[in-house]
């Protein structure tokens, strides 16, 4: 029309219109884990580079693993793998942090906006580099090495110059980290106990997808407790057995409830000694036990 500008106007354009090119948000993720894999670990770094595909982030995951580089089918992440060397845990995590801090050198002319790990020894080696300046960081509290290793190596337990560090590798973390993200209201009390700022903790429970009644899963033959009636109502646990679990509360939850027909604990786990132990245990409650080692 004459007098009207037309939106192939290339001056009226730029006169009137601007134009933003947003930039693609990128993510780095640590874990000293491996990664693909089936186990809880795997399980939290599967789902959070799920969400930043999901929220249009570009993802770089660092882990262990046999293979050096790879893109995630599922997930659409770099994965940079480190093969941990055959040493003692120690000995792992230092060759791990040289791993870090290489790849983080190789990021310092596009650094992350977004830096996410899961324990001290991604942490540490990233919140000590210039990657971690101008990016936001998250520490994902799962275990602290603090307490954990000693329950697997009770010798540690009588180390308290080693303990004294690794506490002290903890607390810088939580400091330094702009959110702290962990899976239950007591470890975030456990972190303010030690000085975490609580308002930067987020607490993401747990959650699982159980199989509906018509799954597969549940069809197979193979599949564990897959001979239990329809009619029985399971509570399914599954993952380790170490201590800090608690499984034998939940076996005794369920001997409170021994008088009803329609119940069943389903376990699924390895580790032959801790499920011996776990019998006895069971047995000295009373519960009837049928065992399963398909």
């Amino acid at each position: 029309m004459p007098g009207t500008a037309g939106l192939s106007d290339a001056g009226y354009l730029s006169r009137h219109v601007t134009f933003t090119i947003m930039a693609t948000m990128k993510l780095l993720y640590a874990a000293f884990d491996a990664y693909p894999g089936y186990k809880g670990a795997q399980a939290h770094i599967r789902s959070n580079l799920m969400a930043a595909k999901e929220n249009g982030y570009s993802a770089t995951l660092l882990c262990l693993g046999g293979e050096d580089i790879f893109q995630d089918p599922e997930t659409a992440a770099a994965v940079h793998a480190f093969p941990a060397p055959d040493e003692n845990l120690l000995k792992r995590s230092e060759a791990f942090g040289r791993f870090i801090l290489s790849k983080a050198d190789a990021m310092t002319a596009a650094p992350p906006d977004i830096i996410h790990f899961r324990d001290i020894w991604s942490g540490m080696p990233l919140l000590g580099h210039s990657v971690s300046k101008k990016a936001r960081t998250v520490y994902e509290v799962n275990g602290l090495p603090s307490v954990e290793l000693p329950g697997r190596f009770p010798r540690l337990a009588r180390n308290s110059s080693l303990l004294q560090r690794l506490r002290a590798m903890e607390d810088e973390c939580l400091t330094r980290s702009d959110r702290v993200v962990t899976i239950a209201s007591r470890t975030a009390r456990y972190l303010s106990g030690r000085g975490c700022d609580p308002s930067k903790i987020s607490i993401i429970p747990n959650s699982a997808r159980p199989p509906s009644p018509d799954s597969p899963a549940e069809m197979t033959p193979g599949f564990p407790g897959a001979a239990l009636s329809r009619e029985k109502k399971v509570v399914l646990y599954t993952g380790t057995l170490a201590a800090w679990q608690g499984v034998p509360a939940l076996v005794g939850a369920v001997n409170l409830l021994r008088h009803r027909d329609d119940l069943v604990l389903l376990i699924i786990a390895s580790n032959r000694r801790n499920i011996t132990r776990l019998r006895k245990y069971t047995a000295r409650c009373g519960l009837g036990i049928s065992d399963d080692h398909s």
